[in-house]
């Protein structure tokens, strides 16, 4: 009887248990099974593919290796209701080995120059601040890739880019150094949290590959409009919540890291950021706070890329369904990407967007007729890109032309900011007269990837954002002839009586023998009896002796005697006339 009135108790505190138990903050211990952390749909209309990093954590949160594609089950539906089985094109478990690009943003509002209790203090070493630089130094100093990079960005009322997106860690921690307290008075002291992520959700929207933002705050989101009653100087009125940049986050397909480094901390960057596939931190002591850098980093650096072929529903929005069976149970997550009209999307065609092919065709030949694909420089020579519009042309006269966005390169790329110091190089070969591209970490050649590609005349290369357009002299055409030249002498003419037959001349044979070996004798018209025969009367020809060809012949030996003027009386050699051409 005692134990029935406990069962009500007992079901009371189960509850409460399991209501604790999921009502706990996300502190980076305890973690879900997997997420997606980014979805790539940069395939999406030109090879139906879509690319998905996936991370996979164990109960102690740390990333589980050693898994194959064979381990995961993937789905896509237009409406989130009936699910389609897509097959798995490819599978990396180093997905990594492209590059990660990492935006960072801090904090630099005036809290942060307080004690980590929320107390003023005039000793730099206790501020919140100084803590979070020193976290970030060693986090930056960890970095020893340099296909990863790096963006850096503080923020208060303000959003104050503080490096541009690099991989050189000694530049990145020098620019840690350049953030200030803002001054008091400044207008500049509030929190302007979800503004600073949209920010970096634009900044990164032309950056490929992996990219993740990782914010450090340790307060709520305290917008300016809301502090000072009065229209932020940058966007008026307008506010930047938080269900909107969930809705940019989405997207854009990226992840959102944050850490909370206090005690009011925004509620809204837990569900924030587990949308997105990333995690939150929550801390208090500086020793921690350096750790949970490394330890984005080293989950990032752990994840799985398995890229699969997309459905053909029409829909604008997809969602993607992944599951993992491993040793605890069955894990699955949830994400959705927008498609847009691209693949089959119904919708009525206005009469003007007929002619649209029509105009972007002329708007092709313009750009072709713009590129000048038929080269006019007298030697191998490389066009530089800058906006819609060859900005330079530059001769190639070295072995190696170093391209990249130091001082020292032999072409510096003043404008991409995605370039590094040596980023190609362009090599001729004399042995078969070639040029090729050769590069460190993957370029696009035609916007296709490669470390080493020939170059053929016209290829565009993707040099860190600037496009290089390699182009070689225009080859002569040799010249058209119908027939060969021939010589400017004038024919021999021959002086033939009227009745004289055409059928009377004997059809000469068609040899062709050029120069004869032997040296035709000066010989006069008298010097020769010719033999008793009807000959026409006209005047003989002359010859130079390279008008005929030699005849087969023994030449008879002749003494001086016998090529006395005419009233000589001599036998002639018995040979065959030799046979000559018209002239």
């Amino acid at each position: 009887m005692r134990f029935n009135k406990l069962i009500p108790l007992i079901i009371v505190l189960c509850l409460l248990a399991v209501s604790a138990t999921f009502g706990q903050e996300n502190d980076g211990n305890t973690v879900p099974g997997i997420a997606v952390s980014q979805i790539d749909t940069s395939q999406l209309l030109t090879r139906q593919t879509v690319h998905l990093f996936i991370s996979v954590l164990d109960a102690a949160g740390i990333p589980v290796n050693q898994l194959g594609s064979k381990d995961f089950q993937i789905s896509e539906s237009a409406d989130e209701s009936t699910w389609i089985s897509v097959p798995v094109t490819n599978f990396s478990a180093h997905a990594s080995d492209e590059g990660i690009t990492y935006f960072l943003l801090i904090d630099n509002s005036g809290s942060m120059y307080e004690t980590i209790d929320g107390q003023s203090t005039d000793r730099k070493q206790d501020m919140r601040m100084t803590q979070a630089q020193e976290a970030l130094k060693i986090f930056l100093r960890s970095m020893n890739d340099t296909r990863d990079k790096v963006q850096l960005a503080a923020f208060n009322s303000f959003f104050n880019i503080l490096s541009e997106n690099q991989s050189n860690p000694q530049e990145l921690v020098r620019a840690v150094d350049r953030i200030t307290q803002p001054e008091k008075g400044s207008g500049e002291g509030w929190t302007e949290l979800y503004y600073a992520v949209n920010s970096a959700i634009r900044l990164l929207a032309d950056v490929p590959g992996r990219k993740t933002i990782v914010v450090l705050s340790d307060g709520e989101n305290y917008p300016y409009l809301q502090g000072s009653g009065k229209p932020h100087p940058e966007f008026g009125e307008r506010e930047y919540t938080a269900d909107f940049t969930a809705a940019e986050l989405e997207k854009a397909g990226i992840s959102l890291f944050s850490i909370r480094f206090g005690q009011d901390i925004e509620e809204n960057l837990t569900w924030l950021s587990d949308q997105s596939g990333g995690r939150v931190f929550d801390t208090l002591k500086q020793d921690e706070l350096a750790n949970i850098y490394l330890d984005i980093r080293n989950q990032i650096l752990r994840e799985y890329k398995i890229s699969y072929r997309a459905t053909m529903t029409p829909s604008e929005k997809r969602t993607v369904r992944i599951s993992y069976k491993g040793d605890a149970g069955t894990f699955s997550t949830e994400r959705s990407y927008f498609a847009g009209t691209l693949i089959g999307m119904p919708a009525p065609v206005h009469p003007v967007l007929l002619l649209l092919p029509f105009l972007l065709a002329i708007a092709g030949l313009i750009v072709l007729s713009r590129l000048g694909f038929t080269n006019k420089q007298k030697s191998a020579n490389l066009e530089v890109l800058e906006g819609s519009r060859f900005s330079k042309t530059i001769a190639i006269s070295q072995n190696k032309t170093v391209i990249g966005s130091a001082d020292s390169d032999d072409i510096t790329l003043v404008d991409a900011q995605s370039a590094r110091p040596s980023h190609a190089t362009i090599i001729y070969d004399p042995d078969d007269n070639s040029y090729s591209v050769e590069s460190e970490d993957p370029v696009k050649v035609n916007n296709q990837k490669t470390t080493k590609r020939k170059l053929d005349p016209g290829d565009v290369i993707n040099v860190g954002g600037s496009m290089v357009v390699f182009d070689t002299p225009e080859q002569e055409a040799p010249p058209s002839y119908d027939a060969p030249e021939l010589s400017d002498e004038p024919p021999v003419s021959l002086d033939v009586p009227e009745s004289f037959e055409q059928d009377e001349i004997p059809e000469p044979e068609n040899l062709d023998f050029e120069d004869p070996d032997f040296e035709t004798p000066d010989l006069e018209e008298s010097d020769i009896d010719t033999p008793d025969m009807d000959m026409p009367d006209f005047d003989e020809p002359s010859f130079d002796g390279s008008d005929f060809d030699e005849p087969d012949f023994d030449e008879p030996d002749l003494e001086e005697a016998d090529t006395k003027p005419a009233g000589g009386d001599f036998d002639l050699p018995d040979f065959d006339d030799p046979d000559f051409d018209d002239k």
